[in-house]
């Protein structure tokens, strides 16, 4: 019996463990992700500050 409860805690555990891995992976994930959100956020505006300059310039 003795064995039957730690193989039951090592699938417990092993389970803990594997939630805690999917969720780091999750947050570097959202982090990858916000990360490039604010990198095209800042393109997509330096483009527009582009655009806008090169209309002043051929006016």
């Amino acid at each position: 019996m003795q064995t039957d409860r730690t193989k039951t805690e090592r699938k417990i555990t092993g389970n803990i463990d594997a939630e805690r891995e999917r969720q780091r992976v999750t947050k570097r994930q959202n982090e990858t992700e916000r990360e490039r959100d604010k990198l095209s956020e800042r393109e997509r505006r330096q483009r527009l500050t582009d655009r806008q300059t090169d209309r002043q310039r051929r006016e």
